[in-house]
């Protein structure tokens, strides 16, 4: 199942309500995750932008989109960010497709190459 990481910054009401009572946000996202075909395979508190980082993982990605809508909607979360993870094995798989696949792609360092500019206007 595809593999995705959600980092997530708590909203101000939230982190008053876990302070005041602690709550096991694992659990509450593991049933989430569980709901939506997935499973949560870790959580981790951070410091820095975002409160907590997940990975988790879902039988599609319109799961996967529904659970980040979810979040999003609950009001728990002020802002997050999503990102599809790939495995190593699929990353090496990709960096051998974008060599053998022909686009005729240049970079503009490429495209330009040789060309020298000596100035003034061409006419």
């Amino acid at each position: 199942m595809p593999l995705f990481m959600i980092k997530a910054k708590y909203s101000e009401d939230s982190l008053k309500a876990m302070t005041e009572k602690p709550s096991d946000r694992p659990h509450a996202l593991t049933q989430a995750v569980s709901a939506h075909g997935g499973n949560l395979h870790l959580f981790y508190w951070a410091f820095g932008e975002f409160d907590a980082v997940a990975v988790f993982d879902a039988p599609t990605n319109q799961a996967a989109k529904s659970v980040e809508m979810m979040l999003g909607a609950s009001g728990a979360i002020s802002s997050y960010e999503i990102s599809t993870l790939l495995t190593n094995a699929q990353a090496m798989e990709a960096m051998r497709r974008a060599q053998s696949v022909d686009t005729n792609f240049k970079s503009p360092q490429k495209e330009w190459e040789g060309w020298r500019d000596y100035g003034g206007e061409a006419g």
